[in-house]
């Protein structure tokens, strides 16, 4: 009997020790831990923090049609936006020969997307994207003589 007495005594503890398993463990219910729910706060806090840094930043892919040498800016892009800035990348030119540019309105050309080898590239000596704010304008090439619809990826914090 006092074997027993002192076997019910032991138990608990014995249970109160670390446990170290080996293998798969299965757990049924609820496991309470302060460690795992300060690192589920921790990730929360930084979930929110990407969300407020991203501040709403999205894309939207536009058809430019326009003039080859005409003068535009985001402003007149997106009248019913009141952006603050945008980033532009071309992703399609219709034209075959001189490929599809935005240049500033002296004339340094900036972003340029030009068909090669049936395949469109950004020259090596151009920006692969065009940042603008709205009182910057900027003019827009097709390599040729025309009126054009580009395909235009932009990227800004466009309001919900």
């Amino acid at each position: 009997m006092k074997k027993l007495i002192v076997l019910c005594l032991a138990l608990p503890v014995l249970y109160a020790q670390e446990l170290e398993v080996e293998g798969d463990l299965k757990v049924t219910g609820t496991v309470e831990s302060a460690t795992i729910d300060s690192m589920q706060a921790v990730i929360d806090s930084l979930k929110a923090q990407v969300s407020a840094l991203q501040g709403g930043v999205s894309q939207r892919l536009i058809d430019l049609t326009i003039e080859s040498g005409s003068s535009t800016n985001i402003s007149e892009l997106f009248p019913e936006y009141d952006l603050e800035w945008a980033i532009l990348n071309i992703v399609f030119c219709p034209t075959s020969s001189g490929g599809c540019h935005f240049e500033y309105p002296w004339g340094q050309t900036v972003h340029k997307l030009v068909e090669e080898n049936d395949s469109y590239a950004y020259t090596y000596n151009y920006s692969s994207a065009f940042w603008t704010n709205p009182e910057q304008g900027f003019d827009v090439g097709f390599g040729q003589v025309g009126t054009y619809t580009m395909k235009v990826l932009v990227t800004a914090q466009f309001p919900d």
